[in-house]
């Protein structure tokens, strides 16, 4: 940009300093198109003017516009590409950032290892059941084989009950002789439950008004505190009090705790 009335004179060649022995060439013979754009005073800012030189545009040729749109095609064909790139970037960048972070996998992973090392215990149990599975089918056996005995002994006896009260027109109960009231004394199942219920029930009070180291004894094996009734969440085996048969002829274990 230059004044209307341009001069390629140097403003400090009347100055005190020496001069180069050679000098730049003006940035007219250097530059096509230097000084095109062009300032002209006004009166005020306002009315200052800015005007373009169009006499030093130079008109190209036919190779020279070629050249230009083969140098624009070649460089919207990389506006392209770098646009292609940075949309796959981002696309790669969304998909990394929905997925976990290093720290939250280290947390997973450690509570995989933790479950993975309780399932490798519980595989190491159950070979050991294994390894004893014809000790259980052998003892299962022996207690079927008991229980079909107890069931035809018990068959037999309700049968003999039904038939007397039957022939003595109710003078002996079937129900009171098994509960262990009737006229004739039976060690019936249910009375022998019955029995092993209040044992366990007068135990469990005599325990319970003994010492402390007692009542922690039993809190620590049987979830038992002071005056509280006995209740056995888990089913000790140590509980069993008896066994009795239901409706279906089905052993049934019958508990302290349920006293």
């Amino acid at each position: 940009m230059v004044p209307d009335k341009f001069d390629s004179k140097n403003m400090f060649q009347d100055s005190d300093e020496e001069e180069n022995d050679t000098q730049a060439p003006p940035a007219a013979q250097t530059e096509p198109y230097s000084a095109s754009l062009v300032f002209k005073v006004g009166k005020n800012l306002s009315t200052n003017l800015y005007f373009v030189d169009y006499t030093k545009v130079k008109q190209l040729d036919r190779d020279e516009r070629e050249a230009l749109m083969t140098e624009l095609a070649n460089a919207r064909a990389v506006l392209e590409a770098i646009q292609a790139n940075l949309k796959s970037i981002r696309e790669v960048t969304a998909t990394l950032l929905a997925q976990p972070t290093n720290e939250v996998l280290t947390m997973k992973l450690e509570a995989e290892e933790a479950h993975l090392c309780e399932l490798e215990e519980k595989v190491q149990d159950a070979r050991k059941l294994k390894v004893n599975e014809k000790h259980r089918e052998k003892t299962k056996r022996r207690i079927e084989n008991m229980a079909s005995h107890w069931r035809q002994r018990r068959r037999s006896c309700l049968e003999f009950l039904t038939n007397m009260e039957e022939v003595t027109d109710g003078a002996v109960s079937r129900s009171k002789c098994l509960k262990g009231d009737g006229q004739i004394a039976i060690d019936s199942d249910e009375a022998v439950a019955k029995a092993a219920l209040e044992y366990a029930k007068e135990k469990r009070s005599r325990s319970a008004k003994g010492g402390m180291q007692r009542r922690k004894t039993l809190s620590a094996v049987r979830g038992v505190e002071s005056g509280e009734k006995l209740v056995s969440s888990v089913g000790l085996e140590s509980d069993i009090v008896a066994v009795t048969l239901d409706a279906q002829l089905n052993i049934v274990r019958v508990y302290g705790s349920g006293a």
